[in-house]
């Protein structure tokens, strides 16, 4: 059975979540769960009001960086802690913990600049969209370093109100200052397990996968206006639109890939970028994830019977 974090704050190593605030995560491996930028941008507790400041003052920073062409001493800086640093214990278990690196997501990112001036990048998640090779959890990876003041003091909390000791942080850590836009050392108190920190993550911020995809943008927004486009009005006076699917396949076969088609056939088409970040507000406004579906994926899908 896996030794989980709720053993060490309330003696109970399977609480239901409707009990507690935080992810049960295990101590021992990773969780299959992300942090998710849009429940941070959408969600209302104040955690996520203040998170929400952080991310949108680093992507903004970072944004702007490759708007204005900026040195690549700056672009390297602003993605230096950026890796997999396993102190959440979510995401996917990685090549010994480590994750992507400064080097190879200045690679990684080094397509925006061919694009990013006609696109125009606004929120927190658009990054994912136009960023091969970045989804879940390159971002969860990033949005832990940007918020890993937030995270320590919403563990210290948690400590605090079940009575177990802290200690000075032991690792090399910084976070996100939104205000002198630059990371800086984390310096405070920890929750230190096995000689390891341990950041626990509220509930209300996680998800099992991404709902903004490549794909859903194709076919919810560009794909739609599309067939809108190209609808015609029968004899009967029935609007005719062509199938979504054969319009997919259709761009996907014209432009390569489904990154290279939303790539191309949104440059200088701001308004599709628009139109998806309504559908994205819209839809998350059910997608916070219940109780129930963190007890089954972090105790497993026959929890019930354990109990």
């Amino acid at each position: 059975m896996d030794n989980r974090i709720s053993n060490y704050l309330i003696k109970n190593n399977m609480p239901r979540h409707n009990q507690i605030d935080f992810v049960n995560i295990s101590v021992q491996k990773d969780t299959h769960l992300f942090i998710d930028p849009v429940l941070i941008d959408t969600g209302n507790t104040e955690f996520c009001k203040e998170a929400k400041i952080i991310t949108n003052g680093y992507f903004n920073a970072l944004y702007e960086t490759y708007y204005n062409y900026g040195s690549d001493t700056r672009k390297r800086y602003l993605l230096k802690y950026a890796q997999e640093i396993n102190s959440t214990h979510i995401g996917y278990a990685k090549r010994n913990g480590k994750g992507n690196t400064e080097s190879g997501l200045f690679n990684v990112f080094k397509g925006i600049d061919n694009y990013i001036n006609s696109i125009r990048l606004k929120r927190t998640f658009d990054i994912v969209l136009y960023v091969p090779n970045f989804a879940e959890d390159g971002m969860s990876d990033l949005l832990t370093n940007i918020l890993y003041k937030k995270l320590s003091e919403f563990t210290l909390e948690q400590c605090k109100k079940y009575g177990f000791p802290t200690s000075p942080c032991i690792d090399n850590r910084f976070f996100w200052n939104p205000l002198t836009q630059n990371w800086e050392k984390y310096t405070g108190e920890s929750m230190i397990i096995n000689g390891k920190t341990i950041l626990l993550v509220p509930k209300e911020i996680v998800q099992y996968r991404y709902r903004f995809t490549c794909d859903n943008y194709l076919r919810s927004v560009i794909v739609e206006n599309i067939c809108e486009d190209r609808a015609i009005i029968s004899k009967d006076g029935k609007k005719l639109r062509p199938k979504k699917d054969d319009i997919r396949s259709q761009l996907i076969n014209e432009n390569g890939t489904i990154f290279l088609a939303i790539k191309n056939l949104t440059q200088n088409k701001t308004h599709f970028l628009d139109q998806y970040h309504k559908l994205v507000d819209e839809k998350y406004k059910s997608l916070q994830m219940s109780d129930e579906e963190l007890d089954k994926i972090v105790y497993g899908t026959n929890f019930d019977d354990q109990q």
